[in-house]
């Protein structure tokens, strides 16, 4: 490997055995120019738009989550 280059997890996979038990999972990686990487956040731009995108969409289920415990915690005091 060379210093200008970094190993990114993009997952993991697990054979099944006869059985249909898995065999240990086993990570998956991709090379990415270490340019790439936000040296901030560790983030290659692909994945900040996913970690972005991933928390819009659930902001919503939290805030309902959030605004319920408020209540709860107004009404058992």
């Amino acid at each position: 490997m060379m210093n200008d280059e970094k190993f990114v997890m993009i997952g993991a996979t697990a054979l099944r055995k006869p059985d249909g038990t898995f065999h240990p999972a086993i990570p998956l990686y991709v090379k990415v120019d270490q340019g790439a990487v936000d040296p901030d956040n560790g983030f290659t731009e692909g994945e900040k738009e996913l970690y972005d995108d991933i928390g819009a969409a659930l902001m919503p289920f939290y805030k309902k989550y959030a605004d319920g415990v408020k209540i709860f915690e107004k009404e058992t005091r």
